[in-house]
């Protein structure tokens, strides 16, 4: 945490918001698509750091099937509807409307692939 106010101490930003995240080579996939789970947080003071997060999270699928054999397609690697939604597979995955899940969604089919209701056991049983 140091290092990272360091860096950010020495930015200016005329937006103080910020995204942190690292990319996953070897992601959890469903359906061959690759996905990002959004998790709200809040951050309401940086001494003491206090952060607080909302229960819930839902899932964005990719428009399109995962590979690193084509880093330029967007629609491979990015789960952000804003790009997804014109690829021409947007639709093609019968995951939801918006190609979004829901916690519970994601629970269940958890449950159903890996014998367990903790996303955090399957995701570290996947080696990701």
């Amino acid at each position: 945490l140091d290092q990272i106010m360091h860096y950010i101490g020495e930015q200016t930003p005329e937006d103080p918001s910020w995204v942190a995240q690292k990319y996953i080579e070897h992601p959890l996939k469903i359906e061959g698509r690759k996905f990002d789970i959004r998790q709200w947080v809040l951050v309401t003071s940086w001494n003491p750091l206090t952060i607080w997060f909302y229960d819930e999270y839902y899932l964005r699928f990719c428009a399109e099937d995962f590979s690193l054999e084509n880093l330029d397609n967007n629609f491979l690697h990015l789960s952000n509807n804003s790009i997804a939604k014109y690829s021409d597979q947007f639709s093609e995955l019968d995951v939801g409307q918006g190609n979004m899940w829901e916690m519970a969604q994601f629970k269940r089919w958890v449950e159903q692939q890996h014998g367990s209701t903790d996303p955090y056991e399957a995701i570290s049983s996947t080696g990701v």
